[in-house]
């Protein structure tokens, strides 16, 4: 069971997890651009399994997983700055030290270190600074979010530091919002496909879902995790149980998302305008894409409040859209 004071959700992140057999750890940082209209994003993964042999993209892991010292796994990153610019997925060593956390592989050296809430996050590649990042206490609803669905030690989780940052990105400065998340899975189950989303609005207002769902042959369900709109101005958080996702075009990709609660609902499209697959392959195969999005509609109501891009402005996010099943 994942703890929840924000000295344990910074243990966490700074710490490997005691895996038990197909158990998995993975890190994801975003930095999103608290201007919309730039399209500004960061996107960075890395973590370890506790699996004989599998592959990421074209990444094969081969090494004999340890619960001590330095382990091996996959890394990867992307960031969209007036164009896209994807990295490859690289076999990558992670160490972690008090406070300080370090991935490299050849030519590539990660960097993310300190005390909440002031962090440090450092990328070099062939020797250039690609990112150079300072973050603050930067959210005006809540420090961190812990989700957790473990029984004993089996289930799945994660946690959430949220932040602001400063710094530059490719040589510009850069500065927003952002999150740092680590996923805990301990299940011996397969994992399953999943929509997450999360979109900010300059106008003060943050739509956040998780849904994982089975869309197979003649069966399809959805188990909807979480799904929240949170309305900084007034403190306000509204949740919903019921959500549905349908995705349009390909070369055009849009999603249209409802989500309806017994007193609330929204809907809100969202247009992609970069996209970073990843392909995982062990025991099945599972293949996420990480959707850069834009906000073309938005509109959330009550039975006394509506409120729609009018009043959010322009939005800016992430949708990750993930299919297949792995173990």
């Amino acid at each position: 069971m994942l703890e929840t004071s924000i000295n344990n959700v910074h243990k966490t992140i700074f710490s490997f997890e005691r895996l038990p057999k197909h158990g998995k750890e993975y890190w994801f940082f975003l930095f999103t651009s608290n201007n919309p209209k730039s399209g500004r994003q960061l996107m960075l993964t890395f973590g370890d399994q506790n699996i004989s042999s599998y592959i990421v993209d074209d990444c094969k892991i081969k090494e004999k997983y340890s619960f001590k010292g330095s382990h091996k796994g996959p890394s990867s990153y992307l960031f969209y700055d007036r164009k896209m610019h994807r990295f490859p997925t690289l076999l990558s060593s992670i160490d972690i030290k008090r406070d300080r956390l370090e991935v490299k592989s050849g030519k590539r050296e990660i960097l993310f270190e300190g005390k909440y809430p002031n962090y440090a996050l450092k990328i070099k590649e062939n020797g250039k600074v690609v990112c150079n990042l300072k973050t603050k206490k930067g959210s005006d609803y809540t420090e961190h979010e812990v989700i957790d669905y473990f029984s004993g030690d089996i289930g799945a989780g994660y946690i959430n530091l949220l932040l602001g940052f400063r710094g530059k990105l490719n040589g510009s400065a850069f500065s927003g919002h952002c999150y740092v998340q680590k996923v805990i899975s301990t299940a011996p189950i397969p994992g399953i496909p999943w929509y997450w989303c999360r979109v900010y609005f300059p106008g003060k207002y943050i739509l956040d879902f998780l849904q994982p769902h089975i869309s197979v042959l003649n069966l399809a369900k959805e188990f909807t995790v979480h799904a929240y709109f949170y309305d900084i101005r007034k403190k306000r958080k509204y949740s919903f149980r019921n959500v549905k996702v349908s995705k349009y075009g390909n070369k055009n990709r849009q999603f249209l998302v409802h989500g309806k609660s017994r007193e609330s609902e929204f809907t809100i499209m969202l247009d992609r305008y970069a996209k970073k697959r990843f392909s995982l392959n062990s025991l099945g195969k599972l293949t996420y894409e990480q959707n850069l999005v834009t906000v073309s509609s938005f509109s959330f109501e009550t039975k006394d409040i509506l409120i729609t891009k009018k009043d959010t402005g322009e939005g800016i996010g992430i949708m990750e859209d993930a299919y297949g099943y792995i173990l």
